[in-house]
């Protein structure tokens, strides 16, 4: 699941604030907001068609955080049985 990690750290990446995170560095001590929060969430939900909970994205402070709830998601979403 490498292409969502790339994906996520690419979005992440493109605003200034966060240019320059490390993984597991809390980017709310960056100054990140919650309205930064849910523009991220957009432009990832968008990039990847998969959707998380707004409040289960803000409980999170890492962007490893937000790579393992969406990989799992997307794993979650293969193994489902299709009706």
């Amino acid at each position: 699941m490498e292409q969502i990690r790339d994906a996520i750290v690419t979005i992440f990446q493109a605003r200034s604030a966060l240019q320059n995170i490390g993984l597991e560095e809390d980017y709310f001590d960056q100054g990140v907001s919650s309205l930064t929060i849910v523009g991220l969430q957009i432009d990832v939900e968008q990039k990847l068609g998969v959707n998380l909970e707004t409040r289960e994205l803000m409980s999170f402070s890492t962007i490893q955080q937000w790579i393992d709830a969406y990989t799992q998601q997307v794993a979650s979403a293969c193994e489902a049985p299709r009706t």
